[in-house]
Parts: C-alpha cells; structure tokens; sequence
C-alpha cells in the first residue's frame, strides 16, 4: 500500500468512526497523529495537519484523567509523542513546561511509589520510564535540564536494580515472562545506544539474561527482538554464551512484518506502524525514538 492508499484508508475510518473511537496514546490517537502531521509534511495537505491537532487536543483534554505511565496506552506514550513532534517542527508546543507538569510529575509519582513487582507488568512500565526520559535527555538542550534527566534516570535505574535484587531473592522472576524481561532489554540497549553511562545497565542486562536462560517465548521471536538481544549480549560479556543458547532453542522469525493487522495502534505491524514506515522511508535522519518504537531493522 501506498502511502496516499494508507491516509485515504486512515482517513475513511475516521470519517465513519470518529476520533473517540480511538485508544489513547500510542496505541491510538498519538500514532494516528504521528503519521498525519508526517502526511502533512510532504503533501502540505491541509485535511491531514487538521486531522493531526484534532488527535492531539484531544489527548491534551483528557490528560487528567489518564493513570496509566505506559508508552503503549499512557502517560509515557503521550510525552513521547509530543517530544517527537515539537523536535520535527510538526507542532508549535511548549514541551518542557508540558511535558514537566502533566507528564513527568505523575511518572516520577509512580517511579516513586511502593511498586508491587510481584506484578510483572511493573517491569514494562519501568522500562518506559527509562526510554521516556533517556529520550526527554536527548533533546534537552539546558545544561540543568540535562543534569535533571540524568539524575532522573540514575535514579530510576537504582529503583530497578534493588528491585531485581528483591525479585531474586524470592524468586518472582519465576512467574516473569520473556515478553516482560524483553521490555526491560530493549530499553537499557537503547540507553547504551544513545551513550548513556551507567554500570548498572551491565549489571541488569545480566541478570536479564540469567533470567531468560531458561525461558520460551509465548510468541515466534522476531528480527528486531533477535537484534535487540545480540546488541544486549555484546555489552555484557558473561551473557553471551546464553544468548547464543537462547538462539538455537527458540523459534526465530527472519520476518515479523508479513500480514498487515487493520488496527490503529503503532505496535505489530499495524496498519499505523507500516504507514509510518513507509511515509518517513526516505528521511535518512529518522529519529532513533521512533525506529525503537517501530521496531525497524536499522541493522541491516
């Protein structure tokens, strides 16, 4: 599908269905914003920049009312997008005054509760945590802000790890799935990618590791997980022997992207994520952010 087929196809849906009929976040209105505001930018179409503010109020409207944190239907995913948007010149927005009051005081609440990690899910919104603000760092430009992110994240990194010590010492790692430790992975290697330094994220990598030795995926693992994992190992020296066991016993898929699902989520090769995929093919400059999120195969 083309890209003009892919915002006739999106826009015929939102004329039918409405913009409420849409999930928050990343997982809904962020993404479907992302792709018009970038529609915008190489058709100068008027209908789709509309389309794209439109998503964007009305996330804006409910903010308030949103608890979750998660990149994927949350708190993370809505200050990421905003961040993503204001750097490309999409929108005119204030994201450092924003983004601290509505987005990042309720994260570093939830960092700084008593965090149930009997709970698997915690270790995904932590992961979150961690790829919010390392991105929030990326782009900040005051050297108190920047010292701010890397405090934030030195700190959310110390939580994490005394965590995985209490996890340990009571075997909850047990009950973790890999999809759960993958998350956890995923977001430390891109910490290490944009040059963040840390010898704590050594030290989860490696106990990330352990903790899959002996684990399945509920599901076929893909290129990019595969990617993920390989970049993971190298960093931690003790964990490669594991990784290249994790490899051969489990399923690999050299393809994850073969059946387009009709959702308007950016996760799974949704309709959203190939049209984003395909309208910013071209830009050599993609945003490091963004290739994570679309899991695309940057090695290659």
């Amino acid at each position: 599908m083309k890209t003009k087929e892919y915002y006739s196809s999106i826009k015929d849906y939102l004329h039918k269905n409405g913009l409420s009929s849409l999930n928050t976040g990343l997982n809904g209105r962020c993404s479907v914003s992302i792709f018009m505001f970038e529609f915008y930018r190489i058709s100068s179409e008027t209908e789709a920049y509309n389309y794209g503010i439109e998503l964007i109020e009305s996330e804006l409207n409910e903010i308030d009312s949103i608890n979750n944190v998660s990149m994927y239907d949350g708190l993370c995913g809505i200050g990421w997008t905003l961040q993503y948007l204001s750097k490309e010149n999409l929108i005119d927005f204030n994201t450092d005054s924003y983004l601290s009051q509505y987005i990042e005081k309720p994260l570093m609440r939830f960092r700084d509760s008593n965090v149930n990690f009997n709970d698997p899910k915690q270790l995904e919104y932590f992961s979150d945590l961690l790829f919010y603000f390392m991105d929030r760092l990326s782009h900040a430009n005051r050297k108190l802000q920047k010292e701010n992110y890397i405090h934030t994240l030195n700190q959310t990194l110390i939580i994490l790890y005394n965590q995985f010590l209490h996890i340990e010492k009571y075997n909850y790692h047990q009950n973790i799935s890999f999809e759960n430790i993958f998350s956890i992975i995923r977001s430390l290697v891109y910490l290490s990618e944009m040059n963040f330094s840390s010898p704590l994220i050594s030290a989860l990598l490696e106990k990330n590791f352990l903790w899959i030795k002996d684990k399945k995926s509920d599901e076929t693992i893909g290129a990019f997980e595969l990617f993920i994992l390989k970049k993971a190992a190298q960093g931690v020296a003790s964990s490669k022997l594991i990784a290249k066991k994790y490899f051969t016993e489990n399923k690999i898929s050299a393809n994850n992207y073969t059946t387009e699902r009709n959702n308007f989520g950016i996760w799974n090769n949704s309709i959203i994520n190939n049209a984003i995929r395909n309208i910013t093919e071209l830009n050599t400059k993609k945003a490091s952010g963004l290739e994570y999120i679309l899991e695309y195969q940057y090695n290659s």
